[in-house]
């Protein structure tokens, strides 16, 4: 059996993941938007897919915070 203590530690560290692969492309996006060199297209998809990933975590925040809680 899985207890409480375990799920809300393996939950922590893949959000902990999630976090630090979605700070490593916004900064990776914020060093392409800022430079000098024109935005090819592989870097336009990237920032795209960036800009993407981090919607999708929102509206899944959102979802997760309007799931009203179960009575046990």
């Amino acid at each position: 059996e899985i207890s409480t203590r375990d799920w809300s530690s393996d939950v922590c560290s893949s959000d902990l993941n999630l976090l630090h692969n979605i700070t490593a492309r916004v900064n990776k996006t914020l060093r392409l938007l800022n430079s000098e060199k024109p935005v090819d297209r592989d870097d336009l998809n990237f920032i795209i897919k960036t800009v993407s990933a981090i919607d999708s975590l929102e509206t899944q925040s959102q979802e997760n915070r309007e799931v009203p809680l179960k009575q046990a």
